[in-house]
């Protein structure tokens, strides 16, 4: 699993991305949320991981694109 540099974003708190299961796993800073976002291509892990704000690029390219769930497992 990759992992996406968070260390300057104010909302996200870490995030991972499975490149077999396309999957991108984002905890949420402030409230100990986690989601998993579905179908999320290695192009837009590679945007996101090149992305001035981390939590810009996922609210404008990431949770309105892709089916999402719950993280109970972080």
């Amino acid at each position: 699993m990759k992992k996406v540099d968070t260390s300057g974003s104010s909302s996200i708190s870490w995030a991972r991305y499975d490149e077999k299961k396309k999957i991108l796993h984002i905890g949420f800073a402030g409230n100990d949320t986690a989601y998993r976002y579905k179908e999320v291509s290695l192009k837009e892990y590679r945007e996101l991981e090149k992305a001035a704000s981390k939590g810009e690029y996922i609210n404008h390219h990431i949770k309105p694109n892709h089916e999402f769930e719950k993280d109970e497992r972080q």
